[in-house]
């Protein structure tokens, strides 16, 4: 049953907001030349990248409105979670992926939603 993955995450505290972003951009061919991609275990995959200055000025024209302290967010719709959690301890996500989110990625950050859209429209 295909299932949807939202991983909120912080950049790591030692590089730069600007690293991070094209640290990330770098890393996702490497990430889509992986087989879970080829195999068609994942379906989609989106990232998302917080863009300070508006949050900043977010907060500044809202000051009640919480602004999340996340720097991105990457959703993940696969066709099995099993699958899906089984590449991830797979050699090729850790030669091509692993090391490479060590350095971008707040590993203590991760916060994961798992789930299913449920969109009505009148």
């Amino acid at each position: 049953m295909p299932t949807t993955i939202i991983v909120l995450l912080k950049r790591h505290p030692e590089i730069t907001n600007e690293e991070f972003i094209n640290g990330c951009n770098a890393g996702v061919p490497h990430f889509q030349s992986m087989g879970i991609f080829k195999q068609g275990i994942v379906k989609r995959f989106n990232k998302f990248h917080v863009d300070p200055e508006q949050a900043k000025q977010l907060s500044t024209l809202k000051p009640g409105f919480a602004v999340s302290s996340f720097d991105a967010m990457v959703e993940v719709e696969v066709n099995s979670l099993e699958e899906f959690i089984t590449d991830s301890e797979h050699a090729e996500y850790l030669e091509k992926v692993a090391g490479m989110q060590q350095k971008l990625i707040d590993l203590s950050s991760l916060q994961i939603m798992i789930g299913d859209y449920d969109v009505k429209f009148p």
